[in-house]
């Protein structure tokens, strides 16, 4: 009867495995991540972009609103002074 051993290995630590045969496959590899990258940067640069022009348009816009309302607001008050709407209050005191 042939003697049974069982093979044990054991290893310890961290392992590397490159095949060296496999370099250009790897290389093109490598470039279509970094395009990928470079694309996801452009997106995210093209997106904080419009981000930051939608914020100063938005400032733009209400900076332009307060200037309108307090240009309402003198022209009440004018109306009001015209038309005598505070003497009946100064009258009236």
């Amino acid at each position: 009867m042939p003697a049974v051993c069982p093979s044990r290995s054991y290893s310890y630590g961290p392992g590397l495995r490159w095949n060296v045969f496999e370099g250009g496959r790897l290389r093109s590899l490598v470039r279509v991540e970094e395009a990928r990258t470079r694309q996801a940067l452009v997106n995210y640069e093209r997106t904080v972009l419009g981000a930051v022009e939608e914020v100063e348009n938005a400032l733009a816009a209400y900076k332009q609103e307060s200037l309108r309302e307090e240009a309402l607001q003198r022209a009440v008050l004018a109306s009001k002074i015209r038309s005598g709407w505070f003497s009946r209050f100064i009258a009236a005191a």
